[in-house]
């Protein structure tokens, strides 16, 4: 009701070898809207449809010479939007397609093949396809048609420009770009990792009291501060930047202006950038990624959107570099999966194929940590391809495969799979860094027994205030903050960490939680995991090259394999080291302690300092949440003397926002009881 559809009908016509059986889009059976003989494979098909946003097309047929299907069956296709038989899915069968593949539902979809159909060819002048599998005499073949998102907006007072995924598309804006008080309205087709930015400027002066930018999306984009970055200049914007391009961006201020408004009955926030000109991009981050796959990919989803189609590279070729794009999304699954290649040669687990893959664009993502696999003799499931369900095991580390990357990420792949077997792997999404605390000042605030470890009901404080375009500007950070002033965000308690990343001395590490914890616990609970019934069957030993004694060995939770600080050698990752006597790390964890009835020394966030790599006799602390005796050590190290040594550091978190009404069963105190918990106003 709110984004009425004006464009037009999307026309289509196809040709397929030989009869078509029904055709479906949107779930609905529009066989008898379809002009032309669906049984004679020499005359078109014709078909109107409307852009109903995920709407799949599905065309199913069936070719009458098998077995000889490979050179006469075949499907082209084209429309008015630009979608061709080239981007469809097919699914195969030897007898007639069931309904609920005709319905453009199911599994098994996948890439089909260039047939050698000489009828088609002749007939619509291009290369028909058709499934794969052999004896296939049955197939149906689905495309989604359009992702048609509308968005209403204005900008005080000129537009620019309009651009989604690299092209100027302000020709297609309804409205006067030159008037603010003109509700203009633009159309466009949701393409995953594709970017959305508007340009404008206001005239003579321009601030977050004077201008502003509003916008709502039938996608449920609007103008949130946290939904978008801006880039601000006193003079034009370069071609780069106006397209979403270019360095310095930053999180928006929120607009103060109290006229512009695109809907009378919007309450919805105005934003605005430092300076003149302006413009804003969604999503803030565009993740692109490389891999390689010894095999044949049969899918790629990212938050349960099939991105198959999406994917640049010949996905039947095991030797190709494929590419693709997305947007992240905390808490959200990567899939990437396929059949893996029959060699006879592959009889032993993970010594020939391999997965390899590497991403950049604002998330730290490659095969060389973090991923899970799958492997079967059957065909993968919806949930399997969704990443969920059961039997997923850390990936093992493959022997063979050239790096066609160079990027010198290890390849990985399922020691249960043998040659043919389907093999997924998934990735969790830890979402954009989010800023929990910051330790500025040497005043102790941030203390091993400061209360807001513990405490629940912490409120945050320091830079929690509106954004400072200016300063992100100057700085390239993505967080607001004052340099010298202690902070404590709503991401310390509300949100579900996946990763974190510890910054200290101006160098970083970067912290993986493991599955069993990954995404259900805040980061005040994980510090204060002693305290946990359900965190405590998780401390365990540290384990070390020399020793796993766990009477004298400190105890703390996990942190999977990256970065890896239980060490028999100096790593010293922050540089704090080279003046201590204890310089080897034995951790690293939450709540790290040695054991014994002092448990001291003892750090919330960071790790243990001992001269051996044994750790019998760590004396020494460095992290975050330091204990001192006193109560004045918030970060840095504080050695065998309990002498501090301060350094500002600063935690960031990975992972979605814990949302009200959340459930969650702690761990039972006993074999016939436990505890449901409810996540509200920011407490379990």
């Amino acid at each position: 009701e709110r984004f009425p559809n004006e464009l037009r009908a999307i026309e289509c016509i196809f040709w397929l070898d030989d009869i078509v059986e029904t055709v479906y889009y949107a779930g609905i059976d529009v066989t008898d809207s379809v002009s032309g003989d669906l049984s004679n494979k020499s005359v078109p098909k014709n078909v109107s449809l409307a852009p109903i946003p995920g709407g799949a097309l599905v065309i199913t047929g069936r070719d009458l010479d098998v077995p000889s299907f490979s050179s006469t069956g075949g499907l082209v296709l084209t429309c008015s939007n630009g979608v061709t038989h080239e981007t469809t899915q097919v699914y195969g069968s030897q007898v007639s397609v069931d309904d609920v593949h005709r319905e453009g539902r199911g599994d098994q979809w996948s890439k089909p093949y260039k047939s050698g159909s000489d009828e088609i060819r002749q007939q619509a002048l291009a290369t028909a396809v058709w499934a794969s599998q052999p004896s296939t005499g049955f197939a149906a073949f689905r495309v989604v048609l359009t992702q048609l998102v509308t968005c209403e907006f204005s900008i005080d007072s000129v537009v620019d420009a309009v651009y989604y995924d690299g092209q100027d598309i302000s020709d297609t804006v309804e409205g006067d770009l030159t008037q603010s008080a003109s509700r203009k309205r633009v159309s466009f087709n949701y393409t995953g990792g594709a970017r959305l930015v508007f340009s404008g400027h206001r005239n003579p002066d321009s601030s977050c009291e004077t201008a502003g930018f509003q916008i709502a999306c039938s996608n449920r984009l609007v103008s949130m501060p946290h939904m978008w970055e801006s880039l601000g200049s006193d003079h034009i914007l370069a071609p780069e930047e106006r397209s979403g391009e270019g360095v310095g961006w930053a999180t928006p201020c929120e607009s103060t202006v109290p006229y512009l408004k695109i809907q009378e009955r919007t309450e919805l926030p105005r934003i605005w950038a430092l300076g003149k000109y302006v413009t804003f991009r969604w999503p803030r981050e565009v993740v692109s990624c490389h891999f390689t796959f010894d095999g044949v990919v049969e899918t790629l989803k990212h938050n349960d959107e099939d991105m198959l189609h999406r994917v640049s590279g010949d996905l039947m070729d095991a030797s190709d570099v494929k590419s693709f794009r997305f947007s992240s999304a905390g808490g959200a699954r990567l899939v990437i999966g396929g059949r893996q290649r029959g060699d006879p040669a592959d009889t032993q687990p993970c010594t020939g194929s391999g997965f390899r893959l590497h991403c950049v664009g604002g998330l730290e993502i490659s095969s060389s940590r973090e991923w899970q696999s799958f492997a079967s003799t059957d065909a993968l499931s919806l949930d399997t391809q969704r990443g969920a369900g059961g039997h997923w095991f850390r990936s093992c580390i493959t022997q063979g495969g050239e790096d066609k990357l160079g990027s010198n990420d290890q390849p990985l792949w399922d020691s249960r799979a043998l040659p043919g077997s389907r093999v997924a792997f998934r990735w969790i999404d830890p979402g954009m860094w989010k800023l929990a605390l910051a330790s500025a000042l040497d005043d102790g605030t941030f203390s091993y027994n400061a209360p807001l470890w513990t405490d629940p009901a912490i409120q945050p404080f320091g830079n929690v205030g509106l954004p400072d375009p200016a300063w992100e500007k100057a700085t390239g950070r993505l967080f607001t903050m004052d340099p010298d002033k202690n902070t404590l965000t709503q991401a310390f308690t509300t949100s579900a960490v996946i990763q974190m990343k510890i910054v200290m001395n101006e160098r970083d590490a970067i912290f993986s939680l493991p599955e069993p914890l990954k995404g259900h616990y805040s980061l005040q609970e994980l510090a204060n995991s002693r305290a946990s019934q359900s965190l405590q069957s998780f401390v365990v030993p540290a384990v070390t090259v020399q020793s796993v004694n766990s009477d004298t060995t400190p105890t703390r939770l996990p942190t999977g394999d990256s970065p890896g600080w239980s060490s028999t050698g100096v790593v010293d990752v922050f540089g704090l080291l080279s003046e201590q006597a204890e310089q080897l790390y034995c951790g690293p964890g939450f709540d790290v302690r040695r054991p014994g009835p002092l448990g001291i020394p003892r750090v919330r966030l960071g790790s243990l300092l001992d001269e051996m790599g044994s750790c019998d006799t760590a004396t020494s602390a460095e992290g975050i949440g330091l204990y001192d005796g006193r109560g004045t050590a918030s970060s840095g190290i504080v050695d065998f003397a309990f002498r501090p040594s301060f350094s500002r550091a600063e935690v960031y978190v990975g992972g979605p926002n814990i949302p009200d009404g959340q459930l969650r069963l702690k761990a039972p105190s006993s074999a016939n009881s436990g505890v449901l918990e409810v996540f509200h106003s920011g407490q379990w």
